[in-house]
């Protein structure tokens, strides 16, 4: 369907939630769902590996629920993907199948969102949506630790109009400090909401403020860059959480993330497990979890032969 034929009911306004893996960008987009119950919101979630563990989670909020999964949305090896479910959303809304006062897009923890508008510009995805905010959120520990060496964590604030420091409540008060320092020295008049849970104020989708930073448009890379994600099928097989986080601890720095739902030892169903460094938690999935069980882990692409030979090693170690 030409884009023109696609306008009739005006532009969608779209909420882009940045962050680095495990900030906690699919909590807040929890919390949405929970506060904004009187508008129609719709979620779209992008999973750099090729199963999505945050979508699971989404599912239980009954909310219509896209997902980009297999590399990063604005990287042009997934962009076609995004551009024909952004297309299909017009479609569905202008045929009255689908209800929309705001499109919450969830990115992967490694995009920079600074070539969000290259990529509706050149599709001509703009004169569809309009985006009238985009988040960064932060851990202020991890952020610390990375963003002198990750420079895609310095790109997601610089393209924020709203920076979230979230987990407030298990993050030393220095820290919080060092981070908003830092923070300023990047982006000095960036609003920043200190949160916790991913509780981010947020009262009317239509009150959306449209104050995109000044800056060019970013590039969209060709390929994922430097990061790898691993991922394992469990086969029902259970794992000892503590014994998953030692051999993640021991890989190195260069593991980011890992995330998945285990089957419990104690026999009790699925367990969904987040680990980021320094900080793990596991507690009883929801029913929508995957069979079997899944883990992915995610690191810098050096660190990938490690993960498979360690974590695989673990796994086969189970049986």
């Amino acid at each position: 369907m030409p884009v023109e034929a696609l306008t009739m009911s005006g532009r969608i306004p779209v909420l882009l939630v940045s962050g680095f893996l495990g900030s906690g960008k699919t909590t807040l987009l929890r919390h949405l769902a929970s506060t904004l119950v009187d508008h129609k919101l719709v979620f779209l979630v992008n999973e750099f590996a090729s199963k999505g563990v945050d979508p699971q989670l989404l599912k239980t909020t009954g909310l219509p629920l896209i997902t980009v999964e297999g590399g990063s949305l604005l990287c042009r090896c997934r962009s076609a993907d995004f551009i024909r479910h952004m297309r299909r959303l017009v479609e569905l809304r202008d045929e009255g199948t689908v209800e929309v006062d705001l499109l919450v897009i969830e990115t992967s923890g490694m995009t920079d969102p600074n070539g969000m508008p290259t990529l509706l510009r050149e599709s001509r995805l703009d004169v569809l949506f309009e985006v009238r905010e985009t988040l960064a959120v932060v851990v202020p520990g991890q952020w610390i630790k990375l963003q002198k060496v990750l420079p895609v964590l310095n790109a997601q604030v610089k393209a924020a109009t709203r920076v979230i420091i979230n987990k407030c409540d298990v993050s030393e008060e220095s820290e919080i400090d060092e981070t908003i320092r830092a923070i300023r020295d990047l982006r000095r008049d960036v609003p920043i909401e200190r949160v916790s849970f991913g509780k981010v104020g947020f009262t009317d989708p239509g009150a959306l403020p449209d104050a995109r930073p000044d800056g060019e448009e970013g590039v969209l890379p060709a390929s994922p860059g430097s990061y790898v994600a691993c991922e394992f099928k469990l086969l029902g097989r259970s794992l000892a959480t503590e014994a998953l986080v030692k051999v993640l601890t021991d890989i190195g720095s260069d593991v980011y993330r890992a995330k998945g739902f285990l089957p419990s030892q104690s026999g009790d169903g699925m367990h969904y497990f987040d680990w980021t460094p320094g900080r793990w938690n596991s507690k009883p999935a929801p029913d929508v979890a995957i069979s079997g069980g899944y883990l992915v882990v995610i690191g810098h692409r050096n660190s990938g032969p490690s993960i498979i030979r360690s974590v695989g090693g673990l796994i086969a170690g189970s049986e």
